[in-house]
C-alpha cells in the first residue's frame, strides 16, 4: 500500500488492487473523493439569478479546487455546468456554457494553466429530475430542491 500523502486537506491516494484489479489514483477535493472519470459535485458554488456571474466571488472550493489543480500539475479537468428545465432550451445551454466559462476565468486567474481546463455547458441534456418528475410532486418545497439539484456544477478529471 503507498503512504498517504497529505497536502492542507487535499491529498492523493494510492489503493491497493483489489483481487486482479489495478491500481486507480485516488484524488479528494476537501473531503469528497473523486476518480479520473468520476465527476465531482460542487453544489456551493451559486451563481447570481439567471447570470453566468458568481453569487459570491470570495469561494473556498473554488480556492481549494486551484490549489488540488496546482498540486497535481498534469490534470487536464472539465468544468460542467448544468441547468434546470425552468428556462428555454436555448436559453439554458447558452448561459450555462457562460458559468463554466466564468469558473474557468476564475482558475485562470489562480494561476491554473487554459490549456488544462474545458468548460462545457450542459444546459438541460443531463437533467437529474426530468420535468414529468417534478411535476408529479405535490410539495413546492421539494419541486424547488429538484430544481437545484439539476442546476449544478461538476468537475470531471479528464486526463492525467
Amino acid at each position: 500500500m503507498k503512504q498517504l500523502i497529505c497536502v492542507a486537506c487535499l491529498f492523493l491516494i494510492l489503493i491497493p488492487p483489489s483481487f486482479s484489479q489495478r491500481f486507480r489514483t485516488i484524488y479528494a477535493i476537501g473531503d469528497t473523493v473523486t476518480y479520473n472519470g468520476k465527476n465531482y459535485v460542487a453544489r456551493s458554488i451559486t451563481f447570481q439569478f439567471n447570470k453566468p456571474l458568481l453569487q459570491d466571488p470570495i469561494n473556498p472550493t473554488l480556492d481549494s479546487i486551484a490549489l488540488f489543480l496546482e498540486k497535481n500539475d498534469s490534470l487536464v479537468i472539465e468544468v460542467g455546468a448544468h441547468g434546470s428545465i425552468q428556462n428555454d432550451v436555448s436559453y439554458c445551454s447558452k448561459l450555462t456554457q457562460r458559468r463554466a466559462q466564468t469558473i474557468v476565468d476564475f482558475l485562470i486567474a489562480k494561476g491554473i494553466p487554459q490549456n488544462r481546463l474545458v468548460a462545457r455547458g450542459y444546459g438541460q441534456s443531463k437533467i437529474l429530475y426530468p420535468k414529468q418528475v417534478i411535476q408529479k410532486e405535490k410539495d413546492k418545497a421539494k419541486q424547488e430542491w429538484m430544481h437545484r439539484m439539476n442546476r449544478r456544477i461538476e468537475f470531471r478529471i479528464l486526463n492525467q
